[in-house]
């Protein structure tokens, strides 16, 4: 039987790194465009290096799309699964052993021991429209309260 999603969010990666990895899409199709003009009216003086450049642009072409739009998490009925460009990584409600709220911006941490599995500790990057019922869901979902903390300025 397949899990109930109660929320999938994809991956909210801030103005700055957005923006790079749309400069990065921008570059790679200005690239193909311009290969396949060299290629298609014959001024290209090497096949070889314009094919090349060719693969290499569609690759960081896929890999970019790929990064911005599959990258998300999955709050389902046992697991919250986050996927990173192709990888996908499930923890279960059960594993998480901690959850942490910056008072300041929003943002959730959590710590989880799974099984056969080192300890990890990850932000989630999450818009802001989502915070408030991934919040919930974590604390529906987990054994541990959400801690809030105020982060210490730097000096």
């Amino acid at each position: 039987m397949k899990n109930n999603i109660r929320l999938k969010s994809n991956m909210n990666f801030g103005a700055v790194a957005t923006t790079v990895y749309a400069v990065g899409l921008l570059a790679s199709v200005a690239l193909i465009v311009m290969d396949i003009v060299l290629l298609v009216t014959d001024r290209a003086t090497n096949n070889i290096v314009i094919g090349v450049s060719l693969g290499a642009a569609v690759i960081i072409l896929v890999g970019v799309v790929l990064f911005l739009f599959n990258s998300k998490y999955v709050f389902d009925e046992d697991t919250l699964s986050v996927t990173l460009f192709v990888f996908t990584d499930r923890i279960n409600y059960d594993d998480v052993d901690g959850i942490k709220q910056d008072e300041t911006n929003g943002t959730i941490y959590i710590h989880a021991s799974p099984e056969n599995h080192a300890p990890l500790t990850f932000r989630l990057n999450l818009p802001e429209k989502n915070v408030a019922k991934a919040k919930d869901i974590l604390l529906e979902k987990c054994s541990v309260p959400v801690e809030t903390f105020t982060p210490e300025k730097k000096k």
